[in-house]
C-alpha cells in the first residue's frame, strides 16, 4: 500500500504538471521519483543497519516492490509525453 500510495501521488501531481505545462513534465517526473527515493530510504534506513537472513528477503522484497512500481510510473509517464504527438 505504501509504493501504491506513492504511485498514484506521482501520477497525479504529473496529470497537474501536464495540464500547467507539458514541457515540465518529464523533469518534474525526475524530481518526483527522487523525492520517492529519499522517502523510501528512510523508511529503509533501520532495516539495512539489521544483518540477519530473515531482514535479507525483507530488503530484497522492499526494493523488488520499488523497481516494480518505479516500471509502472515510467511506463505511466511515457504514455503521458507520448500524447502530444
Amino acid at each position: 500500500m505504501f509504493f501504491y500510495g506513492l504511485s498514484v501521488l506521482v501520477f497525479v501531481i504529473l496529470v497537474e504538471v501536464k495540464n500547467k505545462s507539458f514541457d515540465n513534465v518529464g523533469m518534474s517526473f525526475l524530481l518526483v521519483t527522487n523525492l520517492k527515493l529519499v522517502i523510501c530510504y528512510v523508511v529503509l534506513k533501520p532495516i539495512l543497519e539489521v544483518d540477519t537472513s530473515q531482514i535479507n528477503i525483507e530488503k530484497i522484497n522492499f526494493f523488488g516492490m520499488f523497481i516494480l512500481f518505479l516500471a509502472i510510473e515510467t511506463i505511466l509517464t511515457i504514455r503521458i509525453l507520448n500524447e502530444k504527438q
